[in-house]
């Protein structure tokens, strides 16, 4: 369950849905320097409880711990293979 959740992160990350990714979290995206990989994730703030076991926040703290030495992010079938090799 979890590789098909981060998969789906990718597709958000890259537009390769119709989805905003607003609504689930925010990209930093390639401009920015962090530890790990170009790609961290935030979750937007919500004041409510309700979201506690929701989608984006049991999936980022995933996604921003894959190894940015090897991840890769090139295509969707190479982040699969990537995922398998995890």
């Amino acid at each position: 369950m979890q590789k098909a959740d981060l998969v789906y992160v990718y597709k958000i990350v890259f537009n390769l849905v119709d989805t905003d990714s607003n609504n689930f979290f925010s990209v930093i995206g390639n401009n920015s320097v962090t530890r790990g990989h170009a790609f961290k994730l935030y979750i937007n703030y919500c004041r409510l409880n309700t979201r506690k076991y929701f989608f984006c926040n049991r999936v980022v703290n995933v996604w921003n711990a894959l190894e940015a030495s090897s991840a890769d992010f090139r295509t969707l079938q190479s982040f699969k293979r990537f995922l398998e090799n995890c």
